[in-house]
């Protein structure tokens, strides 16, 4: 048995697997599950339709706070992936997560509180406005994940791996180099 064979192959040196693979799962990917997530929140404000159907009292507020967790996560992707991207594609990260900024930074423009001092509470709702900037948000979203696709850090953008190839260059190189 030789050095290179199926069993000693890493799942990054035989199929389509990002070599950093530990590093994209953990601080790209897991993010990446929890927008989805967030997403839903932001929108109806609960996971699943019971939920959403049987609780009214506090569904906006939690809108309100998964789009700004959303915003936050969205920006921590680009901030976890932009040494990864050529230039190119930092610069697109770069705007984005500007974007990402000035929409996090005037969330409070997207709701009305009413207060009712007399029943000690306060109802937040959500602007026509908050539609539109969670569309956006879901845009940007879309458009990371591209920018992150062509970095590699999702797919690899190779066709193939053959590991054969791949031993047989190494030996080469080996030999050439002395």
């Amino acid at each position: 048995m030789g050095f290179f064979n199926k069993e000693n192959l890493t799942e990054a040196e035989s199929g389509n697997w990002n070599t950093a693979e530990n590093y994209s799962k953990i601080k790209i990917m897991s993010l990446l599950a929890v927008t989805d997530e967030y997403e839903e929140l932001a929108e109806f404000g609960s996971l699943n339709l019971y939920e959403e159907m049987t609780d009214k009292g506090h569904l906006e507020e939690i809108k309100l706070r998964a789009f700004r967790r959303l915003i936050n996560h969205l920006i921590r992707i680009c901030n976890n992936s932009f040494f990864a991207l050529k230039k190119s594609n930092q610069d697109k990260l770069e705007t984005y997560k500007m974007e990402l900024k000035n929409i996090r930074d005037n969330l409070n423009s997207l709701v009305t509180i009413q207060v009712n001092s007399v029943q000690k509470t306060k109802e937040i709702k959500t602007t026509s406005e908050y539609a539109v900037k969670l569309e956006r948000v879901s845009e940007i979203k879309k458009e990371i994940n591209v920018e992150l696709n062509k970095g590699d850090l999702i797919f690899i953008q190779k066709d193939t791996f053959n590991p054969k190839e791949f031993k047989e260059k190494i030996f080469k190189d080996a030999i050439e180099r002395g």
